[in-house]
């Protein structure tokens, strides 16, 4: 197996970094069901993208586009301007995380082909 490719370190890190970030915040308002599922799930996304395992990134983007897209609701809804902020920044960290699986050294390391 070869090295890890940036781009895929940094999409998993961003990923686990918002799910971290979410939960605190989950916590901090005592609010746990939601950011739990959230954290869950991208702990899937995580692994995922860091095993190498040939489906995972097509798996880590579903899950991670989920993600995204309910994070952009929660920042469209009346809650706090705080959570509104957060979870709007969270989702376009996750859009982004999305645009670097998509990359050509992503694909090469999920078993993909170059494009060249």
């Amino acid at each position: 197996m070869t090295a890890r490719p940036l781009e895929v370190r940094v999409a998993a890190g961003i990923v686990a970094v918002g799910a971290v970030l979410f939960l605190v915040l989950g916590v901090v308002r005592g609010e746990l069901r939601t950011p739990v599922l959230f954290t869950a799930l991208a702990a899937l996304a995580t692994v995922t993208m860091l095993s190498g395992w040939g489906k995972g990134r097509a798996v880590a983007a579903f899950v991670v586009v989920f993600l995204a897209l309910a994070h952009v609701l929660i920042a469209l809804g009346g809650l706090s301007w705080q959570l509104r902020m957060v979870s709007g920044v969270i989702a376009a960290g996750y859009v982004y995380a999305v645009i670097l699986l998509l990359t050509g050294p992503a694909r090469a390391y999920f078993g993909g082909a170059h494009d060249e």
